[in-house]
């Protein structure tokens, strides 16, 4: 099966579940915090912002190890394939039980951390060590899934774990709707974590029967694969890094304000996160195409479809920036009520975050490709930064100041750093004529967005019920985008090869 065809089996399954998948998880949003309440929905917020800080101790091994797939499976080298799988899991087994160590240890400073919640420690324990014990599940039974990702086959994960998800809400939903209780939410959590770990090791081992799931390791394994280890040295840092700037935003929320701000934001990154998850999962596949293409060494290929890759990205964030700054509030609005809704000043500083995590995608699928992970002391200043400004600039503006050090940070990285290290190191030019192409790719939405609001920002004011909101979007989304593809096809050469090769795509097909 070619890359093409891959990719596009990926982007129709994975729209087809996350479209129901997201259809499901606003409504239960909806019931979890009229049942549950505010806070709960806080709580858990918070506990998986500590859960994913404990998980940097895994941060850079599936990158570094999937960087090492993409050749043996190339290859069909199925020995080498189990060797590097059998590595993944030892120093899986390894991190497991690292973070449970570390979760042990930062549970005892819930008394503190929590103290001014009304809920019962037993109730905040019982969540932790439940989503705690879901995380771990992963490490040490479904390690094998990376192959699957590797192999540009992640719409066979998706089916599974959207449709694990999927259950799991409307059970949850059913449950909390008759009994109103916090153990009984938890407690499916779980459940379905053990399921979801049961069902796709099965599959996995059915698609790739040779396999040997069995294979017990030891330390010597590791001096096998030095390149992978120091690897996973280099990304481990700046996975940190990474984590700092979109991960640690509930908890210093709740620090700087409270359980119903983390909630309050947490509706707004539902929706965001949401539309980022599908974009991700209509693009899913492509990182390991992009590994197959820099396997094959053709730098005039490797380029082209770079500047593919970045014109799309753009035209992405630019829709998705015009259609959320224009449409989100009303939405909200209609969803949970007049209460929930944020200020202005935060909701652009929220898109201007989904702008910079969108266009980063291309350049660090290529450092990843390449596997240009030594530039730790970027990642290292990155951390730096965003945790200096995000705590001077939250203890003086709050919630505010919190996004705004994350942008910071991680426009210096995304737009200056991360481009030159890949432009020298990989292309061997130089990174001027990139920063260049950035304004043609900017300048579509410059001119596409004020005149969005001017067509329809009164229409918007006037919205009313979901199907008022609904026919606005899809008119928005349409004039958008169209506007929007016809400035780019003029603009930038990148989109035009794109386009061609979509049209020789389906002239082929059809």
């Amino acid at each position: 099966m070619s890359r093409v065809k891959k990719t596009l089996i990926n982007a129709r399954v994975n729209i087809v579940f996350y479209a129901i998948s997201m259809v499901v998880a606003f409504f239960s949003r909806k019931i979890f915090l009229d049942y549950l309440g505010a806070d709960f929905v806080g709580l858990t917020g918070t506990l998986y912002g500590v859960l994913g800080f404990l998980n940097i101790a895994e941060l850079g091994v599936s990158t570094a190890v999937g960087y090492t797939l993409y050749k043996p499976i190339f290859e069909k080298d199925n020995n080498e394939i189990n060797k590097i799988l059998s590595l993944l899991g030892y120093i899986y087994k390894k991190i497991a039980i690292i973070i449970l160590v570390l979760g042990i240890l930062i549970s005892f400073i819930f008394p503190w951390m929590f103290a001014d919640t009304a809920f019962s420690f037993g109730v905040i324990y019982f969540a932790f060590f439940a989503f705690l014990t879901s995380s771990l599940i992963g490490y040490f039974f479904n390690f094998h899934q990376i192959l699957l990702s590797s192999d540009q086959k992640n719409y066979i994960i998706t089916k599974y774990y959207q449709g694990a998800f999927i259950i799991k809400l409307l059970v949850q939903i059913f449950l909390v709707y008759f009994f109103k209780n916090y153990y009984i939410w938890i407690v499916v959590e779980l459940v379905f974590a053990i399921l979801y770990s049961i069902i796709l090791r099965k599959v996995v081992k059915k698609e790739y029967p040779y396999i040997e799931t069995g294979l017990k390791v030891n330390i010597g394994i590791l001096n096998e694969y030095p390149e992978v280890i120091r690897k996973v040295k280099q990304i481990f840092v700046q996975k940190i890094a990474y984590f700092v700037l979109t991960g640690t935003d509930n908890i210093l929320i709740y620090f700087f304000a409270n359980l119903k701000s983390v909630a309050y934001v947490g509706n707004y990154q539902l929706v965001i996160s949401s539309i980022m998850t599908l974009t991700g999962n209509v693009f899913a596949g492509t990182s390991a195409a992009i590994g197959n293409v820099v396997a094959e060494g053709n730098i005039k290929n490797i380029k082209k479809i770079f500047w593919e890759m970045m014109v799309l990205r753009y035209f992405v964030a630019s829709s998705l920036f015009i259609t959320n700054y224009l449409l989100i509030n009303k939405f909200i609005f209609l969803w949970l009520g007049d209460e929930y809704i944020l200020n202005e000043e935060l909701l652009i500083l929220m898109l201007i975050i989904m702008v910079l995590n969108q266009i980063r995608v291309p350049v660090m699928n290529y450092l990843n490709a390449y596997g240009l992970f030594s530039d730790v002391w970027a990642s290292i200043a990155e951390t730096l930064i965003n945790l200096f400004i995000s705590l001077v600039f939250g203890y003086l503006w709050g919630i505010k100041g919190i996004f705004l050090g994350t942008i910071i940070s991680m426009g210096l990285l995304v737009i200056f750093w991360k481009p030159y290290f890949l432009f020298k190191n990989a292309f061997k030019t130089g990174v001027l004529g990139y920063w260049i192409s950035n304004f043609w790719l900017i300048l579509p939405f410059l001119i596409v967005f004020p005149i969005s609001k001017v067509v329809f920002g009164k229409q918007i004011l006037e919205i009313e019920t979901f199907m008022d909101w609904v026919l606005i979007a899809i008119q928005l989304v349409l004039f958008s985008s169209i506007f929007l593809m016809c400035l780019f096809f003029i603009f930038n050469k990148g989109f035009r090869d794109l386009s061609n090769r979509l049209i020789n795509l389906i002239n082929t097909k059809f």
